[in-house]
């Protein structure tokens, strides 16, 4: 099977909070993002330690069990239960996993995963650090919960999207990814905290200038010019998308003046922010 060919099916998307479970199985592939706490899931008796904007993913009939870290008040995940294909769209609703002992392999809903391509999607995916999904998982958390048309089509299509970002966090993730890769995909998951140049020297234990350089090459861009980018890219998706007022898009995407976030936005787009919103989508705006 090729990665491209995938035609994912939702049958299942929530916010929950877990606390613990022990040696259960699984009909279908799941999706655990941790949104708030953190606890620890073992798969296949291998643990994995779960806190805000890790992910995990594995494959149906894996045996799982998962316990919140001691002093975390609560452990709250974005869940989603899967198909990479069509192979089971009959069931429409959550089949809930079973103890070891009630367990049968002949009930298994998901396909046998088998990617000629993305043969990290082979095993186990564990990403420490997929923020850059969180707001999608949420979006699909809430589509889940709503009744309208075409619901299933949208769910399925959201999904599609997490899942060929998520095939480019585990290529960059690998010990294979460049520098220049990593940094820049901490850039996509860290933009709003506007991180320096000297912050990111820390980090990743390279001279900052020599970051920066890389980064430019990779991307055409200096650093500070893609942390713009994507602030700005981030805000626009909100202007577009919410009604929002410009101050607290300017705060959500980590810039505190208003004033100067409306003049760089002008600037990019040709307009002020209120003014590109009604022009492009028509949507009442709470002002300021």
């Amino acid at each position: 099977m090729l990665f491209e060919n995938i035609a994912p099916f939702v049958r299942f998307a929530t916010r929950q909070t877990l606390s613990s479970k022990k040696n259960v199985v699984n009909y279908d592939h799941r999706l655990y993002f941790a949104l708030d706490g953190s606890a620890t899931i073992t798969l296949n008796s291998k643990p994995y330690h779960m806190s805000p904007n890790c992910l995990l993913i594995w494959h149906a009939g894996t045996v799982y069990s998962y316990a919140k870290d001691a002093g975390t008040p609560s452990f709250e995940i974005a869940s989603c239960n899967f198909d990479y294909t069509r192979c089971a769209e009959h069931v429409t609703t959550p089949v809930p996993p079973c103890s070891i002992k009630s367990f049968s392999e002949s009930k298994i809903l998901s396909e046998r995963v088998n990617f000629e391509d993305k043969k990290s999607f082979n095993d186990v995916i564990y990403i420490p650090d997929a923020g850059i999904l969180r707001e999608p998982l949420l979006q699909l958390c809430q589509e889940y919960q709503r009744t309208t048309s075409f619901r299933r089509l949208k769910l399925n299509a959201i999904f599609f999207d997490v899942l060929y970002h998520l095939s480019r966090l585990a290529e960059i993730q690998s010990p294979s990814a460049t520098l220049a890769e990593k940094v820049v995909l901490y850039l996509q998951n860290h933009f709003i905290e506007s991180p320096t140049l000297q912050s990111l020297g820390n980090i990743f234990s390279y001279h900052p200038n020599y970051l920066n350089n890389i980064v430019l090459r990779q991307t055409g861009l200096s650093i500070h010019q893609h942390i713009i980018k994507l602030k700005f890219n981030r805000a626009l998706e909100l202007i577009m998308t919410t009604n929002m007022s410009v101050t607290d898009i300017a705060a959500s995407v980590g810039i505190a003046d208003a004033q100067y976030f409306s003049r760089m936005f002008k600037k990019l787009y040709g307009v002020p922010p209120l003014r590109f919103r009604m022009k492009n989508v028509g949507i009442p705006s709470n002002k300021s």
